[in-house]
Parts: structure tokens; C-alpha cells; sequence
């Protein structure tokens, strides 16, 4: 039923439901252990992360790669709006993404813990590059979680880190 809620939020772009949805979901994933996340996983799956990239590329958190051989990847990662680069020198402790992409981006940690995780985020050719672009956003706290989820999905697993390196 949740996943219904939050698939409706996000469908409508309501930013409050969003977050109820991805809050109770989160709740789930982070308070159940291994059989928390294996049930978010279970209900949602593809879909679940499909949603969870819509709000981070409402929030302006890209999910695809940028083609220009000039500039390396931290170059290319760095000019996504809502980035680093973009952010005010002072604002190393400002929140600089909407509450919505930031708890999205909780619930994708969550969920890369469990080992079933690594299927459904890999089936999804966006969601490595938007993991690797919120782990350079401005935002501590997208920065933290980001690095947390990329890190539980290398772990153990050699396919991941190769289509990191990519």
C-alpha cells in the first residue's frame, strides 16, 4: 500500500507525500535489519528505485551520464546543478536538496545494504550515476548517504566496483 502512496506522490509531484511515503518505507528498511530491507525490496524492487531516481532528478540530482571528452568525471559531476560547485562558499552545513531527495536518498542506503539490493540497482542503468553525482552534491548529509549506499554496494561485489571505475 505504501509503495501505491508513494508512486501516486511522486506521479503528482507532492513533495509532502513524498515524504511520508519514503519516511514509512525508510522506517521499515533501516528498523527491520536484513528483513526490513528484503521486504521494501520485495514490495517494491525496480519500481521502488525507478521512483526513487524520479525525486532525485526532480531535485536536480542526475541520473545519466554526460557526454563530453573534455572534462574528466569529477569535472562532469561537478557541474550538475545543485552541486558542489554550484553551492555558496558558506553553506558547508546547509541542507542544499529538498527534505524529499534527501530521504530518498536514505532509503536507497537502506536498501544497498541488504544483497538483493545490488540486483535492482544495477538493472537500472541510472542509478550508479545518480549514487556518484549525489556523493558530490553540496549537501552534507546527500554527500554521507550517497558514499554510504555506493560503498554497501561494492562491498563483496566486483561488478559494481567495474561499472564504477567505467
Amino acid at each position: 500500500k505504501t509503495m501505491e502512496h508513494f508512486a501516486a506522490a511522486v506521479g503528482k509531484r507532492d513533495a509532502q507525500r513524498q515524504v511520508a511515503a519514503i519516511r514509512a518505507l525508510a522506517d521499515v528498511a533501516g528498523g527491520g535489519g536484513d528483513d526490513g530491507r528484503r521486504e521494501v525490496l520485495r514490495a517494491g524492487g525496480g519500481e521502488l528505485v525507478q521512483l526513487i531516481l524520479e525525486v532525485l532528478a526532480s531535485a536536480g540530482v542526475a541520473g545519466h551520464r554526460i557526454n563530453d571528452d573534455e572534462d574528466d568525471d569529477i569535472d562532469v559531476i561537478l557541474k550538475l546543478p545543485g552541486l558542489a560547485a554550484d553551492a555558496p562558499k558558506n553553506s558547508v552545513f546547509e541542507t542544499q536538496l529538498p527534505i524529499a531527495a534527501l530521504e530518498a536518498l536514505l532509503l536507497l542506503r537502506n536498501l544497498c545494504f541488504h544483497t538483493e539490493a545490488k540486483a535492482h540497482v544495477t538493472a537500472n542503468p541510472r542509478a550508479l550515476d545518480a549514487l556518484v553525482a549525489a556523493a558530490g552534491a553540496s549537501d552534507p548529509g546527500a554527500r554521507a548517504a550517497a558514499a554510504d549506499a555506493l560503498l554497501a554496494l561494492t562491498h563483496n561485489g566486483q561488478r559494481i566496483a567495474t561499472l564504477l571505475r567505467k
